[in-house]
């Protein structure tokens, strides 16, 4: 999602209301334009569909978590000679900020800390940061540089998005295959399961501490739902009590499949999703030539009767432009139209 000329247009209500920059390289976004093309009264919730919407596209690229960890109770795990890895939280949702320190680390020592996970494909993904202790004897990482590592500089969250698999035959075979798809860029979660991170930290070759996070994307108040009537497939992610929640179709690019985390974390926000598949799913052959633009009017006329809050609809590169036309098809259905990284043309097929 990052370059030169790459933007995302929040539009609602007929007017848009923030332009963002996404080429800052660092998984965030710069807001670098503000417009307003229409009547300024707008519903609420709509509103916060819109900007959760962009702001959680943004942060699943890289898992990169934000948030606020205001509140959270520092929690720490197994210690070695006194030396502790301290989380801000042992089990968090995607979206919600994770600090890592080590405590007591003799002033100024060297210290490396080490993530690793294990995907849903059983591919292990390492991440590492080195540091030197503050005179106190503490390594935070909000505040600390590394100085090497899959990272260099002062990022809190740099061993989430810094993650890289390590080798293996398999990898190795899907980079030489042109035939076949490349290695995931990032690791593959399952939205509707939890998975575990942990933390080392590593002094002369030794390991003195280490910590466990898990992490998920859905909370337990929601329901994950399969949907395959005809040619309205995917799945709905939807809150309890969402009889007037604002719902969101959510269309993706060219990647096929659905975009199930993204829809996961918004429904944990009590925004019911419905990421809707149109390739590369099911049966359905990896790459559609042919698509007809009525399976999303379909798609929203179906969302539209599981819910009686406002409906906006959101596509993702080329999941832009069958957002765009879809819109025009049935605008009166509409509250809002997110369009994340859209193209000023239409491609055939």
């Amino acid at each position: 999602m990052q370059g030169d000329n790459a933007y995302a247009d929040i539009i609602g209500s007929n007017r848009v209301l923030r332009r963002c920059n996404m080429a800052n390289g660092n998984g965030f976004a710069d807001v670098t334009e503000l417009r307003f093309l229409g009547p300024e009264s707008q519903d609420d919730s709509l509103r916060g569909i819109l900007l959760i919407s962009l702001h959680l596209l943004f942060i699943l690229g890289s898992l990169v978590t934000t948030g606020s960890a205001a509140g959270s109770t520092e929690t720490g795990a197994r210690s070695i000679n006194g030396i502790e890895i301290v989380l801000s939280r042992t089990a968090a949702r995607n979206d919600e900020e994770v600090n890592v320190k080590v405590v007591g680390l003799p002033a100024y020592r060297p210290i490396t800390v080490r993530a690793e996970l294990k995907d849903a494909r059983g591919v292990t993904w390492t991440s590492s940061g080195h540091y030197f202790a503050a005179e106190s004897g503490t390594v935070d990482l909000a505040v600390s540089p590394s100085v090497r590592g899959s990272y260099t500089g002062v990022d809190g969250e740099g061993l989430f998005w810094s993650l890289l698999p390590m080798p293996t035959k398999d990898l190795e075979r899907q980079a030489r295959d042109t035939s076949t798809r490349p290695p995931p860029r990032r690791p593959v979660l399952d939205a509707t399961k939890s998975y575990t991170m942990q933390f080392e930290a590593i002094s002369d070759g030794v390991v003195t501490a280490r910590a466990t996070l898990e992490r998920r994307f859905l909370d337990e108040n929601v329901e994950a739902r399969s949907v395959n009537e005809g040619d309205v497939r995917g799945v709905l992610f939807r809150p309890e009590h969402a009889d007037k929640a604002p719902s969101l179709l959510l269309i993706g690019g060219s990647s096929g499949g659905v975009q199930d985390r993204l829809a996961a974390l918004l429904a944990s926000r009590g925004i019911a999703t419905f990421t809707q598949a149109w390739h590369g799913f099911g049966d359905w052959p990896r790459f559609r030539s042919k698509v007809s633009i009525e399976i999303f009017v379909d798609g929203l006329e179906w969302l539209a009767e599981q819910t009686n809050g406002p409906l906006a609809l959101m596509g993702t590169s080329w999941g832009s432009e069958a957002a765009s036309l879809t819109a025009q098809l049935i605008p009166e259905l509409l509250g809002g139209l997110i369009l994340v990284v859209p193209s000023p043309m239409v491609t055939s097929g």
